[in-house]
């Protein structure tokens, strides 16, 4: 589709067809992520799941000055153990019967 951006009172607008829409999955007042990626502008409808937030506007209102702290998960076993075994249990050539 080939359209014009035009004058809208002080802002710029684009007209789109109600097929282009409709094939989009978006219709009039839905939200949309406008960037520029390599010098194209891309416009993408915003998908809202899981309770319909928007985790964009979720960071926004993280205050600047939040310092995230840290969180006990429990304790941790050695990552060398963990390889050992993982490789003992995966091993073709380990006899697993005891």
């Amino acid at each position: 589709m080939i359209t014009k951006i035009q004058k809208w009172g002080k802002s710029q607008g684009l007209r789109l067809s109600k097929t282009m829409l409709s094939d989009a999955d978006m219709d009039v007042g839905d939200s949309v992520d406008v960037a520029v990626r390599k010098g194209t502008p891309i416009v993408t409808p915003v998908r809202r799941v899981r309770g319909g937030h928007n985790l964009r506007e979720l960071v926004r209102r993280i205050p600047r000055s939040y310092k995230p702290g840290e969180l006990d998960w429990g304790p941790t076993r050695d990552s060398r153990t963990r390889a050992r075994h993982w490789n003992c249990a995966h091993s073709p050539s380990v006899n697993h019967t005891g």
